[in-house]
């Protein structure tokens, strides 16, 4: 229902969020990102793409119009 689906989106955006900001801070380094999060890279490129994560010069999430907002922006950091 309406729940599951509204709790599959936050998570979503959660993850991506995290995502994004990791990468970021390892500068698009998906071993040292994997590393960090206890997962094996080939797990965080899964997620990479399946969330829609494009790692370019800037990380940023394919919903999004403009780059992943800088710590503080993210619903995460509640």
């Amino acid at each position: 229902g309406d729940a599951t689906n509204s709790y599959a989106e936050t998570l979503a955006a959660m993850e991506r969020c995290l995502l994004t900001r990791l990468l970021r801070e390892t500068g698009g380094n998906q071993s040292q990102a994997a590393a960090r999060l206890g997962i094996t890279r080939g797990s965080l490129r899964n997620k990479i793409r399946s969330l829609g994560i494009s790692i370019e010069q800037q990380v940023v999430a394919e919903s999004d119009s403009e780059p992943v907002p800088d710590e503080g922006d993210c619903p995460c950091d509640d």
